[in-house]
């Protein structure tokens, strides 16, 4: 009797745990207090199901793993006892921890997540991002309702919210990004909302998620017709935002898809219709007028050419756009102290001594330059090395798609800034760590 009711006990505890985990995926949507509670909640959780199998998976799988995925963060932990601002150094370290809880819990805790389970993990993560297209949506229409809109005929004009769903679709279209985000802002939404390269980065991993788990499965017609609602959406809000980086991120798709496909015939259609129909629509009249008389196009790709151009100018254009001074500035305080760097939460004084600003590089990359040079950069590049790695070994699409988006990504931001960025890499990068590692000693002991 006592045994029965082990087992229930046991068992309504490891619901609890997923439950816990469907809630963490959701983390798009979650205020930051949340976070915290409920990863606190999955340690306490996953420690009193699965803690005395610790030992015996630390033994099975080894420690290189964990080492590999940790050791930048064990170098950032260490350049805290040398930087000139503990205080701030302390913050990101305690965000910057997920990098070592997850790969912890995922590789030597959590049992072997079962495909069902994973799929509903991620739907938990797209339908938290589809929630958020909405919710900025129908905050954009309240703020441009408010406060109105210049129509064709250059008239302020208000009263959208009694015009058709469709009617308002084609004035929010016509309005430019920096245009959406002060009406948004005169609704009170944080920052983190409307941020476009987060935002767009979580749309098309949304995208290849969606791809993987309904259109490369067995699903309903149903699921299938929602999951291309899902994609049409995120895919037009990831043009709306026009953020650089993952609109050349959107390049990945029609690879995952040639690449999940095994038919050679279908793969050469497929590619075929890749080239062709882009080019008919880039010649097409409407569409070039619409494509290059887009003002955010041109601003954004404009900044982005002079910013590459101005990092590896002998003299450096000083009326550039701030990134390309953010970039100079890196690489030039790097070169300072190139082998330990400044230390953790040093980056933004050190930045301000030749920009004035009080802002970050913009590139996780020459972040980590700065906080601990070479040595931390060299630990940051085995990092993701390692990733790599063991997904082309197994062959793992997703894993190979997801490690692309972050590092395009990284280019232009730094992400392990932000809860938001740190919360995407740790917990989607472990899980699929994981997998890629399981199959990978399931392959060696055959």
């Amino acid at each position: 009797m006592n045994y029965n009711k082990e087992i229930d006990y046991k068992s309504y505890l490891q619901t609890f745990l997923f439950s816990l985990f469907c809630l963490l995926f959701a983390f798009p949507i979650l205020p930051n207090a949340f976070h915290s509670i409920i990863i606190v909640l999955i340690i306490i959780s996953a420690l009193f199901l699965y803690g005395k199998n610790l030992k015996d998976n630390i033994k099975r799988t080894g420690y290189k793993p964990v080492f590999y995925l940790c050791l930048w963060i064990i170098v950032i932990i260490f350049s805290l006892s040398y930087t000139d601002n503990q205080d701030k150094g302390l913050k990101l370290i305690l965000r910057l921890v997920n990098f070592i809880i997850f790969p912890i819990l995922f590789i030597y805790l959590i049992p072997k997540i079962s495909q069902k389970q994973q799929t509903i993990l991620f739907y938990f993560y797209i339908v938290s991002n589809f929630l958020i297209v909405i919710f900025l949506y129908v905050k954009l229409v309240q703020g441009i309702d408010a406060l109105g809109y210049i129509n064709t005929a250059g008239e302020r004009t208000r009263g959208l919210l009694k015009l058709s769903i469709i009617d308002q679709f084609n004035v929010i279209s016509k309005l430019p990004f920096h245009v959406s985000r002060y009406y948004l802002n005169e609704n009170n939404i944080s920052g983190i909302f409307v941020h476009k390269a987060y935002l767009s980065m979580g749309f098309i991993w949304s995208i290849i998620l969606i791809i993987d788990t309904v259109f490369f499965k067995e699903t309903s017609k149903w699921l299938k017709a929602a999951g291309l609602f899902f994609i049409l959406i995120f895919t037009f809000s990831v043009v709306y935002l026009t953020s650089i980086p993952n609109l050349v991120c959107l390049l990945i798709i029609p690879i995952f898809i040639v690449w999940k496909i095994n038919s050679k015939k279908i793969r050469t259609i497929i590619c075929i219709l890749f080239i062709v129909v882009p080019s008919i629509l880039l010649v097409t009249p409407s569409v070039q007028n619409k494509l290059y008389d887009n003002v955010r196009f041109k601003q954004d790709f404009e900044e982005a050419k002079i910013t590459l151009v101005n990092l590896f100018s002998e003299k450096p254009d000083r009326n550039a756009n701030i990134r390309s001074q953010l970039w100079s500035c890196a690489v030039n305080e790097f070169a300072k102290k190139p082998i330990f760097g400044y230390g953790i939460g040093s980056e933004n004084d050190v930045i301000n001594t030749c920009t004035n600003s009080e802002l970050n590089s913009h590139n996780y990359f020459f972040s980590i330059l700065i906080t601990g040079g070479l040595i931390l950069f060299i630990a940051f590049i085995l990092f993701l090395g390692n990733s790599f790695n063991i997904a082309i070994i197994t062959k793992n699409k997703v894993q190979l798609a997801f490690l692309v988006i972050i590092c395009i990504n990284l280019m232009s931001e730094s992400m392990f800034i932000r809860i938001h960025g740190i919360l995407f890499c740790s917990i989607f990068g472990s899980l699929l760590y994981k997998e890629s590692l399981f199959l990978k000693l399931e392959k060696e002991s055959v």
